[in-house]
């Protein structure tokens, strides 16, 4: 993987559930994978040295956002073919599917666009499920002019075998620090 070129970047404040601990989510900038552009994404936990807990590589790919690799902690994993995130139509109703392999395992996804609670909100229902009965859902609320705004979800947790739940939030109103160029 390599850098393709000079991006604007920005933080977005995001806070957790609890409110005492919160994640820093940056675009990073415009990599090149498999030789194709992608978004690079991360979230940190804040701190004197921020700590990248995730990462995730997007792109436009004809009526589609996709995700195209993610890393959790210490595990990066490729999805193949990438994950449809966000899919033209957008409208209250529109579902689509994927299946593929996630880190090599078959998986597959079923998402819908909900009926929002306000016009210039977008809800997206995401649920996936891995080989083996790994189940996961997630619900990413954008708003029009900020982008992803809130995601809450659920998901297995190992080694315990139970389920964690997160819940982040942008601070509203979305806070943008000055933008800035990637080195």
């Amino acid at each position: 993987m390599r850098r393709a070129g000079p991006a604007e970047s920005f933080d977005v404040a995001w806070g957790s559930s609890g409110g005492s601990r919160g994640w820093l989510g940056q675009v990073q900038g415009v990599v090149e994978l498999e030789g194709r552009a992608h978004l690079h994404v991360t979230w940190a936990a804040p701190g004197r040295e921020p700590v990248v807990v995730q990462e995730a590589w997007l792109r436009a790919e004809g009526q589609a956002w996709v995700c195209a690799r993610r890393r959790v902690g210490a595990a990066t994993f490729a999805i193949e073919p990438p994950l449809p995130i966000l899919r033209a139509p957008l409208e209250p109703g529109a579902r689509w599917s994927w299946s593929g392999r996630v880190a090599g395992e078959p998986a597959r996804a079923e998402f819908e666009v909900l009926t929002p609670p306000e016009p210039e909100l977008l809800l997206v229902r995401q649920r996936i499920q891995l080989e083996g009965g790994i189940e996961s859902e997630v619900l990413r609320t954008y708003r029009a002019g900020a982008g992803l705004v809130a995601e809450e979800g659920s998901f297995p947790y190992e080694p315990e075998g139970d389920t964690h739940r997160s819940r982040i939030r942008s601070t509203p109103p979305l806070e943008r620090a000055p933008a800035k160029k990637s080195s």
